[in-house]
């Protein structure tokens, strides 16, 4: 509860901000640098196998070969980088937009004179990696809804003339995905059509759980109180079910329906908030970035119906941060004087 109330107050004192064009794309830039650091560490740790790998984290244990930095579990892994690869895209689409000329004379030009986006679309590859990586089917799915309303919404904001660069990344992400989990990922989603028993444990708990809302409907069983609440109802042998894995329905059970609507309440008329006024936008890097931050949000929703993401306290503060940011973006307006390019939050 009082997690909730901290991460409500600090997304709050962080819209009442007035950042400029280059805090808010330094902001994404740090959580793209982040995230890949986060699968570099990964990798050399994964590639090391030692359990002792580094001095500061506890002891880690490998899942399968499965890729998890500095999170022990590789579904929250998979949360976090799901949620930034959108906005790192956004960049990139906006440093196209910014050039003239036919699209594949665009994208020479912008690689051959912006190095930076040649780095940027390096880290964007490593999250694209690092997800796939995970071998998490959640995490898998919710990164594709997440780039598919990122690209559905770029390719409406006509003047950028991302309609066929927007296509040709998506192209290429899948390309990479097919290549990169072409093993355990894979293996993971055939192995349902054969064991329904496997990985959809948790789907077959939600009826338990439900029964356990609908007892205490009014005002819940209290935030954060699930895995003693749900005891008495737990059908599971041999283990101790301490999350629904589904923080929507957790949040039902936690906060009861009084709860679930003041927060899901919230997060809808924010969502449409924004999607209000990016529809009223012109500026294309303010539409571009805001997508971004659009599909960071929905691909951290969608995925919040199969996992527990959002209880790990570091997952929760960044989508805080990405929901703030948007909203501060949707908003911007320059005051000073006519930017001098897109980049700076100017417009075609």
């Amino acid at each position: 509860f009082f997690e909730l109330l901290v991460l409500t107050a600090f997304g709050m004192a962080l819209g009442r901000l007035r950042p400029g064009w280059r805090e808010m794309t330094s902001l994404v830039r740090t959580l793209g640098w982040t995230a890949a650091f986060q699968v570099c560490f990964g990798l050399t740790r994964l590639i090391s196998g030692s359990p002792n790998f580094f001095l500061f984290f506890a002891p880690w244990k490998s899942k399968s070969g499965d890729l998890t930095g500095t999170l022990v579990n590789s579904n929250h892994f998979a949360f976090f980088l799901e949620m930034t690869a959108p906005l790192i895209l956004a960049l990139i689409a906006i440093e196209f937009a910014s050039r003239g000329g036919k699209w594949l004379t665009r994208i020479f030009d912008t690689l051959e004179r912006q190095p930076r986006v040649t780095t940027l679309l390096l880290i964007f590859l490593l999250m694209i990696t690092g997800v796939t990586m995970t071998n998490s089917r959640a995490g898998l799915t919710a990164l594709f809804v997440g780039l598919v309303v990122a690209g559905l919404m770029m390719m409406r904001s006509q003047k950028a003339g991302l309609q066929r660069f927007i296509p040709l990344i998506s192209t290429l992400v899948i390309l990479l995905v097919v290549v990169v989990a072409g093993g355990q990922t894979w293996k993971g989603f055939k192995k349902l059509s054969r064991d329904l028993d496997d990985g959809i444990a948790r789907i077959q708990r939600w009826p338990s759980v439900l029964e356990m809302a609908g007892d205490f409907p009014l005002l819940g069983t209290g935030m954060g109180t699930f895995r003693w609440a749900y005891f008495p109802y737990d059908k599971e042998a041999n283990q101790w079910v301490t999350h629904a894995h589904n923080d929507v329905l957790e949040t039902a059970t936690d906060a009861g329906l009084v709860g679930f609507i003041l927060i899901m309440g919230a997060f809808f008329a924010f969502s449409a908030a924004v999607l209000f006024r990016w529809r009223e936008r012109r500026r294309v890097s303010v539409r571009l970035l805001a997508a971004g931050g659009v599909a960071a949000i929905t691909a951290a929703f969608f995925h919040s119906f199969f996992d527990f993401s959002l209880r790990i306290p570091s997952n929760a503060l960044v989508l805080v941060i990405i929901m703030t940011l948007t909203w501060r973006v949707v908003q911007y307006r320059k005051t000073s004087s006519r930017p001098h390019s897109l980049r700076e939050g100017g417009s075609l």
